[in-house]
């Protein structure tokens, strides 16, 4: 029998009637038979395979579906016993062709019903699942015929019948290509489709699945052994490739498949080709992800098997220039992919390589002119027009630069790149070149420190020696030239005309041939590289420092750790950068607050390895923490403390007890250092001062769970930092005093029960209060000096902080420190001694007394505070325990029930209400009249000389530590008692508007700040003066005032009014600082539910909009605010703006307006405003408001009303480009009724009309157009029966409509305004200048 031919498919066997196939069907069913069982038993008794047996077999699996599942059953179990026995009769020697054909026709049928019934698996799940979704429960199996369990029989079987050897099947060991068609579309389908037994991680599923691939990969092994020629390949290639494009879960499978079939060089070669021929926009706009499909797949390739992408990546090549980025952006990735297989390729031959394998040799040169040309292609797709590319490329480069698969020469080239795409305008990429240029560092080939000027030194020195070694090898030539012998150097005639390009390549050939030359050239070209390295990371530095403020998060991130990086290598500035971003510790989003932290650890607490690194010993970490805390500012510190407190609040530092311990180890040293001069040292170093320990560890005592500071260390502090020696240290003494603050206070030893450890504690506290009071009174006039005093100053407020926090009774401690300080004073003023020295020993002295009755102020508040809460919660305790008390009483005499009734009613009455109330009042009567105001307390009796002393009045207190105190003391004075706030108002602000002293001035401000937060009812009638700092010649004042006010309104502590102009202006300071402030202001005033900006925006509008002066002929009736504001004395005037400031300005407060009817709203208004404005430039002004406005339908019927009004405005050629524009966005957003769009047309032909110079006369307004009518606040009815959060939710709605209605009626009044006689508008002026 002769080698029979398959069908393309199962069906075409009842067509194909010829004897030549040698497999047909002779009869078909037209239907199915009453009964199928004796055609089943005639298939289970076959043994040798007949004409009628294929026709039975056929017919029985054509109606598979109408079959019982018992049925079902019998049949497959049939033709699977068949098959079997025959495919092992087959492989023996004695097999005929006869019996292979049969083993192959059965086969064939058993694929064939593996086909057909997966098509009713798929429509019995189908029909399972609906059935459950209505409420039914039934299992999503065909029946009771488990064909899960045959499908994995039917596979092994294939399995096994594809990987026999089929030369013992087949003629020549070819599979017929319809044959082998029906083996893998089979697999093909079950993996794409993932049936129910194929998906999942369970092992019957992954061994289903790894069938499938085995069978798709012996399926490819034949038809690539087969002709090229023949449709079975291209049949198969293409359903693969139309598989990875409409499946994402095929992309593994096919380069799975691909990288098991790299010897099949024809099927990988045809799937990349035909990737190469695909149209990728064409395949992009069919929908779907088909392209992100492709691209999944030559990843997935390249990472499986990059051999086989460097084989044939220049077949889809071309796709570099296609339109649609993601497979431009896969190209590259597998290039990458490509190049590191590359890189291992050449350092594998260069191991291995023997000197005579010239072939290999010439492999080696070849990958490495690919790998050069594809990165010089990745250094091109760097500036890829698409965003998503660009990220994708720079992830290639810190791929290649981990894998150190990057060619040392070309480090500086990629590092340029890097500094060049930290500019980009998308965020992705941005991260992706910090990324590298992180990279860059933690990879790089030349050392652990990359200091720059070494290794320019080092480049010179190179430089050098390559020099001299070039000269000694040319006179070295040259010499053995001359000596040699004379036939052999005997020059031919025509030898006289060498070339120089000759003589040169001859002198490059004895440089090549010296190894010192080689080596010295190498290393020099190594060190060049790093230079280029150097340089751009030194460039890149001041870039990555701007992004650390940026508002993206993966900048901020990505700055981090490229900081600390770059720390760890000692980056020049590196180090001031990574201090500036520990304020990011307070950031809002989390991420970046454990970025920030991460950071810390990484550079201070541990190695800095990966996987966090190797913890550093508590010593090293002890040191680190100090000396970082005596480099940072007094604002880097807070955030320091920060930072310190959550390493030891989350047990970040694994041996916290080591670190303090070796902290107060370092502040030993330091004293010892200090007393007995260097004779002791410590293995820190000699420079180490003794505040630094000490602030470390007050840090640390605010978060750790142990106490730190006990009797011992109190006594510690009190010899070592409070003992007035031969040299004074401010700096460990204001240490001293804030570490006696976290110490356990009296008060708190007090409420325990007494023992030895607590008696000692309270002993060295009253040693330390002494020790305090020593310092503060100076007995020993160690601070008679202006430098000392000022360091006085620290000290002394935080002595006093710690003296109220130590002392039993602090308030009579302040008073005798007081009259000891004003009797020193006193004593040098009366002396009667008139020289210079003198006089500065009592200015230093009386500075001292009033920054001390300041302080003293201040912290009697606080401490008075303190005892007041103490004292609420003990009559809380006391209330508690009192109602128990006497129930206990009255259930003895039977009474309990009316005692439990009269508790309940006080409880409804309020009596615990009444009793907070009555002690706020008491706690609010002693602060207002007795801490301050009081004749009779000590504070009380010297605050008219401060007042005094502040007025200056005769000259005497000019000086400036005079003048800064003697503010600073008033302001706390004024914070403590409304009283003295109200008192001396009008002599603080005389002096914040006559002082000359910037310190002065801002002290002033940022005092008036926290007087508005302590008394805003008495502030608010001053706000204007706070205002009007914002034009303060010094800019330290105006960044100021501006961040006060920024914390005042934001917090709802003032309102804000017409003097927000003033902080418009703001917007085109000078100082980008105050520029960027006053953005965020209104950015985050724009997100108040009421939206405020929108309701300044018509008071900003009028005010800038205007020219500079007032004209005398020119009075409206908005002046009428004016003159009053004016006669008040609280107007400030505002230099005019310029045009360009003005636009600017204008653009960013617009873009808050987003809503329609605030547009429409604010468009009229403007229309009103530009109608009765008689300066030209208040209408361009105007005109430019209205043209970056939204235009809704509203809008342009009322621009339309307004024709007539506007036609002489519109001659001047910029409110006319103006109104254009208005007309150019009308067109585009106006999607009303015809009445609208004829409004839309009717206006464009009126400024068409004007711009052409034509008669506007007989364009007239629209009969549909009703005329605008100003309307007026109606009262609205109250209903009963909303609920009271609907009514709060609606409040702001209503301010703001109220708030239009105003509007709007006012510029109608401006309008009418405008229309009155010159005379009276002059004879205002007149009584206003009078």
């Amino acid at each position: 029998m002769s080698e029979i031919k398959f069908p393309q498919n199962f069906n075409d066997l009842a067509d194909q009637q010829t004897e030549q196939s040698g497999f047909f069907v002779e009869d078909k069913w037209s239907d199915l038979p009453d009964s199928v069982e004796p055609f089943i038993e005639d298939i289970k008794s076959i043994e040798k395979l007949t004409q009628s047996d294929i026709d039975t077999i056929f017919n029985v699996i054509n109606f598979l579906p109408q079959l019982s599942d018992n049925q079902k059953r019998d049949v497959i179990e049939s033709i699977f016993d068949i098959a079997s026995q025959m495919l092992d009769m087959s492989l023996t020697d004695e097999s005929s062709s006869t019996s292979k054909n049969s083993t192959k026709i059965v086969t064939y049928f058993l694929v064939n019903f593996c086909h057909k019934m997966e098509n009713i698996f798929k429509g019995s799940v189908a029909t399972a699942t609906t059935t459950k979704s209505r409420g039914k429960s039934k299992s999503a199996k065909a029946g009771s015929f488990q064909w899960q369990e045959w499908r994995a029989i039917c596979l092994e079987f294939m399995f096994k019948f594809i990987s026999v050897d089929q030369s013992r099947l087949w003629s020549m060991g070819v599979v017929h290509e319809n044959f082998l068609m029906a083996f893998w579309r089979y697999p093909l389908d079950l993996l794409e489709s993932k049936p129910e037994g194929i998906a999942g991680t369970g092992k019957v599923e992954v061994a289903n699945r790894k069938v499938c691939s085995s069978l798709l990969a012996y399926s490819a092994r034949h038809l690539d052994a087969g002709s090229s020629q023949s449709g079975g390949l291209t049949a198969f290639v293409t359903a693969l490739v139309d598989s990875m494009t409409r499946y994402e879960h095929m992309t593994s499978e096919i380069a799975d498949l691909c990288a098991k079939s790299t010897a099949c060089g024809k099927i990988c070669s045809e799937i990349m080709g035909e990737i190469g021929r695909m149209n990728m926009s064409e395949l992009s706009k069919s929908g779907g992800a088909g392209v992100k499909n492709v691209g999944c797949f030559l990843t997935s390739l390249a990472e499986s098997s990059p051999g086989v992408v460097t084989a044939y990546l220049p077949l889809v090549m071309n796709h570099l220039d296609s339109e649609v980025y993601q497979i431009r952006s896969a190209v590259v990735t597998a290039m990458g992919l490509t190049i590191g297989f590359i890189y291992r390729e050449c350092s594998n031959a260069l191991n291995q390589q023997s000197a005579d394998d010239e072939a290999s040799g010439v492999n080696l040169r070849s990958l490495v002119r690919l790998r050069d040309d594809m990165l010089d292609i990745l250094v091109e797709r760097t500036r890829d027009v698409n965003a998503f590319t660009r990220a994708a490329v720079l992830k290639v480069w810190v791929s290649l630069v981990e894998h150190e698969a990057l060619p040392v020469v070309r480090i500086g080239s990629v590092a340029e790149v890097a500094l060049d795409r930290m500019s980009d305008k998308t965020a992705a990429v941005r991260k992706g070149a910090v990324a590298l240029m992180t990279a860059l560092l933690d990879f790089n080939p030349f050392s652990g420190s990359l200091n720059i000027d070494h290794y320019r030194a080092l480049k010179d020195k190179l430089e050098k020696r390559l020099q001299d070694r070039m000269q000694v090898v040319s006179q070295h030539s040259a010499a053995e030239s001359e000596t040699g012998d004379e036939r052999d150097i005997k020059p031919e005639p025509s030898e006289d005309n060498v070339t120089e390009t000759q003589t040169e390549s001859q002198e490059v050939m004895e440089f090549q041939d010296d190894p010192e030359i080689v080596a010295l050239s190498a290393e020099l070209s190594k060190c060049i590289s790093c230079l280029e390295l150097l340089q751009s990371i030194d460039s890149s530095v001041p870039v990555i420092e701007g992004m650390i403020a940026s508002r993206t998060s993966s900048d901020v991130i990505e700055a981090l750790r490229f900081f600390s990086r770059a720390v760890n290598f000692g980056v020049s500035g590196s180090a001031r950068c990574l201090q500036s971003s520990f304020s990011l510790i307070w950031h809002q989003e989390e991420s970046i607050q454990m970025e920030c932290l991460n950071t810390f650890v990484n550079v201070f607490v541990t190695d800095g390895g990966e996987n966090g690194g190797r913890a550093l010993a508590p010593a090293e970490v002890a040191h680190n923490l100090v000396t970082l805390c005596l480099k940072c500012s007094d604002s880097d510190l807070t955030s320091f403390e920060k930072i310190v407190g959550e390493l030891f609040n989350r047990k970040i530092v694994s041996d916290s007890a080591g670190v303090i311990q070796c902290l107060w180890k370092m502040a030993v040293n330091a004293h010892m250092q200090r007393t007995q001069g260097n004779s002791v040292s410590d293995s820190t170093g000699p420079s180490l001062t003794l505040h630094g320990p000490l602030l470390v560890l007050r840090m640390i005592s605010k978060y750790a769970s142990e106490d730190i500071f006990g009797a011992s260390k109190i006594r510690f502090l009190c010899t070592s930092c409070l003992e007035m020696g031969v040299e004074l240290d401010t700096e460990a003494m204001r240490a001293a005093a804030m570490c006696l603050q976290c110490a356990p206070s009296y008060i708190s030893c007090a409420t325990k029960p007494s023992s030895s450890e607590i008696q000692e504690i309270q002993s060295s506290l009253m040693t330390a209060c002494e020790r305090l009071l020593t310092v503060l009174s100076d007995r020993l006039n160690r601070f008679d000096t202006e430098s000392a005093t000022r360091g006085w100053f620290a000290v002394c407020e935080e002595s006093v902080y710690a003296l109220y926090h130590c002392h039993p009774c602090p308030d009579e401690a302040l008073s005798q420190l007081i009259t000891c300080m004003y009797s020193s004073w006193h004593t040098s003023c009366c002396d009667g001694i008139e020289s210079a020295e003198h006089s500065v020993v009592s200015l230093c002295r009386l500075a001292r007394l009033v920054y001390m009755l300041g302080q003293g102020a201040l912290s009697t508040l606080l401490y008075t505070e303190k005892i007041a809460n103490l004292a609420k919660k003990a009559n809380e305790a006391r209330a508690k325990l009192a109602p128990k008390e006497d129930a206990s009483a009255v259930s003895a005499e039977g009474d309990y029930e009316a005692n439990q009734d009269v508790e309940a009613m006080e409880e409804e009455m309020g009596m615990a209400a009444a009793a907070d109330a009555e002690h706020e009042k008491e706690f609010n009567s002693i602060v207002e009249l007795e801490l301050v105001c009081n004749e009779n307390n000590i504070l009380g009796k010297f605050h008219p000389m401060v007042a005094y002393i502040v007025a200056n009045a005769n000259g005497h207190y000019a000086h400036p530590i005079i003048r800064e105190t003697a503010v600073l003391s008033l302001c706390r004075y004024m914070s403590v008692s409304s009283i003295l706030c109200q008192k001396y108002l009008p002599l603080f602000f005389t002096v914040l508007e006559r002082e000359s002293c910037e310190r002065i001035r801002t002290s002033m401000i940022i005092a008036a700040g926290d007087l508005c937060f302590r008394f805003p009812n008495e502030i608010e009638p001053w706000t204007s003066h706070l205002y009007s700092r914002l034009s303060d010649s010094m800019l330290l004042v105006r960044y100021n005032t501006l961040m006060v006010l920024t914390h005042l309104i934001l917090n709802d502590m003032i309102k804000v009014k017409g003097q927000v102009s003033a902080v418009v202006m703001c917007l085109v300071d000078e100082s980008d600082k105050i520029q960027s402030l006053a953005r965020l202001f209104f950015t985050e005033l724009s997100k108040r539910s009421n939206n405020p900006v929108y309701n300044l925006l018509g008071d900003v509008i009028g005010n800038l909009s205007r020219d500079g002066a007032v004209e005398n002929d020119v009075v409206d009736s908005i002046e009428g605010a004016v003159v009053e504001e004016a006669i008040a004395g609280v107007v400030h005037e505002h230099r005019p703006l310029t045009t360009e400031e003005f636009q600017t300005t204008m653009q960013f407060l617009l873009s808050f307006v987003t809503k329609d009817k605030q547009a429409d709203s604010l468009l009229e208004r403007l229309l009103m405003r530009i109608t009765a404005a008689h300066s030209m430039k208040q209408k361009r002004n105007l005109a430019y408001c209205i043209s970056r406005l939204p235009i809704t339908d509203k809008g342009v019927k009322r621009m339309t009303e307004l024709l007539r009004q506007m036609k002489d405005s519109l001659l001047d050629k910029t409110i006319l480009e103006s109104f254009r524009q208005v007309v150019s966005k009308a067109k585009k957003t106006v999607k009303g009724a015809v009445d609208v769009k004829e409004a839309a047309a009717e206006f464009d032909e009126f400024v068409t009309a004007v711009l052409n110079g034509d008669n506007t006369e007989n364009i007239s307004p629209l009969d549909s157009i009703v005329p605008h009518k100003p309307t007026t606040k109606t009262p609205k009815k109250k209903t009963v029966k909303k609920a009271k959060t609907v009514r709060k939710a609606k409040e702001w709605d209503s301010d703001e409509d109220d708030a239009e209605e105003s509007d709007i009626e006012d510029d109608f009044e401006v309008v009418k305004a405008s229309n009155k006689s010159t005379q009276r508008q002059k004879k205002i002026l007149k009584e206003v200048n009078a």
